[in-house]
């Protein structure tokens, strides 16, 4: 068995986005997981006890015991000891991480498929993949999930189904979602309607990154009352159908404002490669520009997952990685982050022409 328990900052690299990918030109990533907790044993919500740890470490065991099978060789094994500052910041930025303190992490190679031990819960699984794959995604987590209960005595309630700390997680504790890059529907002004039609079928699409970057997070919000596999095709069902607007939208756009789809990627182009210092936000918004002129077929250079990392790559915790932790005796600041942001920006466009 490999397994790696890191001490060093994870590679800031978003392994879960490519080109070749379902419904990529729309749909980045996609995500299922799921909450557990084990019966007789205390929850979050009350002080964390020596029962609480106890269900944190019989989870820890077993996963030890089943890596190999669940996340393949060689995995990687985060522990509150060895995890590093920038680390938790970036698995929090990524979702894979609550605000509260992880006790373990368990990550496959390609950091697909996690589990989380501690937080909220006792156990998490999360699986994450590119393009439209919820119900890829969802496939994986539940086999785990199964092998998981074969030693693993979950809390689970005949009237209300598997319990949690958080009220919203009460049933299936299912959580899928799917990443959606709607530039096209933003311009048109069509997402206030969307989010409204959403909101009555139990889904919702939070922004993920500067409102106007055109970056969405389609997601269920009731995991109560319906099992698995309606949740998953419900948002399934509204991802496919936001990936055919968009298209629409996008395609309508380029016939009547190429030229100026060309000049604002051009302008993006040239501030990402040129800028000393950038904003999280201003790379979210300048990546955007360049993304939708990439995937209208009007800017070319870059391939669109390539454009799409840069939405991650942008995020503070990210940056931190590139440069080590800061120091607060070293009077780092904000303005700091910008330049090696626009750095490792300027970077990677480059090393990807160059190829």
């Amino acid at each position: 068995m490999t397994v790696t328990t890191r001490s060093t900052p994870l590679p800031p690299a978003v392994p879960w986005v490519c080109d070749d990918a379902t419904d990529s030109d729309v749909a980045i990533a996609s995500r299922v997981q799921v909450a557990r907790n084990l019966s007789g044993y205390p929850f979050l919500d009350a002080e964390p006890t020596c029962g609480y740890r106890d269900a944190l470490e019989t989870v820890d065991t077993v996963l030890r015991a089943t890596a190999t099978e669940l996340f393949g060789e060689p995995y990687t094994l985060l522990t509150d000891r060895s995890i590093c500052d920038s680390d938790r910041i970036r698995l929090a930025e990524r979702g894979i991480v609550d605000g509260t303190q992880a006790d373990s992490v368990f990550l496959s190679s390609d950091e697909r498929f996690v589990a989380v031990v501690g937080g909220e819960d006792h156990l998490r699984l999360l699986c994450t993949a590119p393009g439209r794959a919820v119900t890829a995604c969802v496939q994986r987590v539940v086999d785990a999930d199964i092998r998981l209960e074969e030693s693993l005595h979950y809390a689970v309630s005949m009237d209300l189904g598997y319990l949690s700390s958080r009220i919203a997680e009460v049933g299936t504790a299912l959580r899928a979602s799917v990443v959606l890059h709607l530039p096209g529907l933003l311009s048109r002004k069509r997402i206030g309607r969307i989010l409204g039609r959403l909101g009555r079928i139990g889904c919702e699409m939070p922004s993920m990154a500067a409102p106007r970057s055109g970056l969405f997070v389609l997601r269920n919000r009731i995991t109560f009352g319906l099992d698995e596999s309606a949740i998953v095709e419900r948002v399934d069902a509204c991802a496919r159908r936001l990936v055919a607007l968009e298209r629409r939208a996008r395609d309508q756009i380029a016939a009547t404002q190429a030229d100026e789809i060309r000049e604002r990627a051009e302008r993006a182009h040239h501030e990402l490669q040129t800028s000393e210092t950038l904003s999280r936000e201003q790379t979210a918004l300048l990546a955007s520009d360049l993304r939708f002129a990439s995937v209208a077929g009007l800017f070319g250079g870059y391939s669109p997952a390539l454009l799409a990392t840069l939405f991650f790559l942008g995020k503070d915790s990210h940056i931190s990685g590139s440069r080590g932790p800061r120091r607060p005796e070293s009077g780092e600041d904000d303005t700091d982050t910008d330049e090696v942001r626009a750095s490792v920006v300027r970077e990677l466009l480059a090393d990807c022409h160059a190829h």
